[in-house]
């Protein structure tokens, strides 16, 4: 159970407004799944089955402030839905070494659900949908590995989508959709693997996704939304992750980590009918370290980066966006070996970035008249950081 309550005051002596909210969530899922595998000459073989039960029951009642006694009063109430899925798959995977240096595995299946919900416009439906991938290891050269992944998707739904919700922080009511689908989508991933020798190694990983059923916001009437299936989506993702070892530079024991990546969306937006990135997706992202293992001691240090800015936020009235002001850096040094325990002391934000938040809310559709416009621009300064791990003895 949950109880938010948001109240606001004003500089004009206004009567203060506020809400309080009591949010009843009860979530359970259960699973159980079996393999069997076992060779045949060459062949690997496996079959899986898995099954699983999962449900959500929710009820919500908002109550507005009575600016004259200072207490509630009953706005609205829902009352408790119950979301059920019933859920069943099957697959049988094979592989096989066709030479020293390459693999092949694929794999062939189907997942079965049925979902209900009680509640004025509840209803029960069932879908099948196929899934399986084909996926080849390469090793191309003594220092690259190459991997190839041609897979069919199926997605996991949200059982909040399909309820009502209000939030009190932002203002947003949700109405929810008793209609959605299960996302499928089509995956291609191709995976390079470089070592570098004494230098370390580097993975690029490149990852495009074709989307059919994608959820997002679509309209409701004339002023409400909630989460719907649209037809078509797409995700671009390319990223780098790697270590990179500075000994043969005469820095014994330093290395450096990285990981960067971008994502490029795509979706179909229903109120204008043009295509848009996905709400709030990240779409850039850096985290940068470097560490010294001190030779011949228990003494280590380092440092690093992290940065990212993500796609604007999208609902049907309204338009926002929140980021990381400027890049996270950091510090520390660190003693492995303090009576058995591991100490390490850090500095953060040694850049002072903070969280920045803006939002422009329309009337009704997003175009329309202007109703508010608000801007957040939050630092917390630099943040000390003491951490003791291990064991005694």
């Amino acid at each position: 159970d949950f109880q938010n309550t948001v109240r606001s005051t004003y500089a004009d002596q206004s009567p203060d407004t506020g809400s309080l909210q009591d949010l009843y969530i009860d979530e359970t899922e259960s699973i159980l799944r079996t393999e069997y595998a076992w060779k045949a000459g060459a062949n690997d073989w496996q079959i899986s089955l898995e099954g699983a039960l999962n449900s959500l029951a929710t009820a919500n009642e908002v109550q507005r402030l009575d600016p004259t006694t200072g207490g509630h009063v009953p706005a609205f109430a829902s009352p408790e839905t119950v979301v059920e899925e019933k859920r069943a798959e099957a697959a049988i995977t094979w592989g096989r070494q066709l030479a020293a240096n390459l693999s092949l595995q694929a794999s062939i299946g189907g997942e079965y659900s049925e979902l209900s919900q009680s509640g004025q416009r509840g209803k029960t439906r069932s879908f099948w949908r196929p899934k399986g991938f084909v996926s080849a290891a390469w090793k191309a050269t003594p220092d690259l590995d190459l991997r190839l992944r041609v897979s069919r998707a199926v997605g996991q739904l949200n059982f909040f989508d399909f309820v009502a919700s209000t939030d009190l922080g932002s203002g947003n009511n949700q109405a929810g959709n008793p209609d959605l689908v299960p996302e499928q989508s089509w995956d291609i991933e191709l995976e390079a693997t470089k070592t570098l020798g004494p230098w370390g190694s580097l993975t690029i990983t490149g990852i495009h996704r074709a989307i059919s059923d994608r959820v997002t916001q679509i309209p409701i009437g004339a002023t409400d939304e909630a989460p719907g299936n649209v037809d078509r989506a797409t995700i671009n993702f390319l990223r780098a992750r790697g270590t990179f070892k500075l000994d043969p530079i005469g820095w014994r024991g330093a290395q450096i980590d990285l990981t960067t990546f971008i994502r490029e969306t795509s979706v179909y937006d229903p109120l204008d009918g043009i295509y848009r990135p996905f709400s709030g997706s990240q779409r850039r992202l850096l985290d940068a370290s470097l560490r010294h293992d001190v030779p011949a001691s228990d003494w280590a240090y380092g440092g690093g980066i992290y940065a990212y800015d993500s796609e604007p936020g999208v609902r049907l009235n309204q338009i926002s966006q929140r980021s990381l002001d400027g890049a996270d850096g950091y510090v520390y040094v660190e003693h492995k070996d303090v009576a058995g325990l591991k100490l390490r002391a850090t500095v953060g934000n040694l850049l002072n970035a903070g969280d920045v938040f803006s939002r422009m809310v329309f009337v009704n559709r997003r175009g329309g008249p202007v109703a508010f416009s608000e801007a957040e621009d939050r630092t917390y300064g630099t943040i000390f950081t003491f951490d003791i791990s291990g064991s005694f003895g």
